[in-house]
């Protein structure tokens, strides 16, 4: 069995928890409580920090563990 498929996926949430693994990651966790972490590739991290502890819409593709960021946006609220 090969790595999970990877399909779009966009949620909205808080980015809340840093976290210092092999790849840059950052967690974000919904208004129900659900966590993601986000892989952030190079180049998005600046962005990524300026929107750390904000409420964000986050695009990208999910691998059932994981979201590889392609986008992150202010959220409306």
């Amino acid at each position: 069995e090969g790595a999970a498929e990877r399909t779009p996926i966009r949620v909205e949430g808080i980015l809340d928890f840093a976290t210092a693994r092999r790849q840059q990651a950052i967690g974000l966790t919904t208004q129900d409580g659900k966590e993601y972490e986000i892989v952030v590739q190079e180049g998005l991290d600046d962005l990524v920090r300026a929107y750390f502890r904000q409420w964000v819409i986050v695009t990208g593709l999910y691998d059932k563990k994981h979201i590889y960021l392609s986008d992150v946006q202010p959220s409306e609220e």
